[in-house]
């Protein structure tokens, strides 16, 4: 973590964090869950209700027990900057490795095509 938080929260609570960080960004949803939150800062303690609002919709990205346990961690001063931290690094990890993997793959049909080229010359 770049950002050293003032943590009034306990690492079963960060590590669940965490985990919701993950199971977006492997969802491929971190942009609008990190424009949610982002709308919830001012208010984090009533964002970590509304969480407990969407429960049925936000199920699908994370087990009922789990987002419960989040809600409340949200309602932690520092928690939502801590998430939306959390979902943009693993983000910029995401989208690196997918730039190195498209690398590597469009490396071996370049040297491919220039042995071609070689050949018919």
């Amino acid at each position: 973590m770049d950002k050293e938080w003032n943590k009034d929260w306990t690492e079963e609570e960060e590590t669940r964090a965490q985990k919701f960080a993950q199971s977006v960004v492997d969802r491929s949803m971190a942009l609008p869950t990190v424009l949610l939150l982002e709308s919830l800062r001012p208010l984090h303690f009533i964002g970590g209700q509304f969480l407990h609002f969407m429960a049925p919709i936000s199920g699908l990205v994370i087990s009922r027990w789990d987002l419960d346990q989040l809600g409340s961690f949200l309602e932690h001063r520092g928690a939502v900057p801590f998430v939306i931290d959390e979902i943009q690094r693993l983000e910029k990890e995401r989208e690196a490795k997918k730039r190195q993997e498209k690398a590597s793959q469009q490396r071996p049909e370049k040297t491919a095509s220039s042995d071609t080229e070689r050949k018919t010359r």
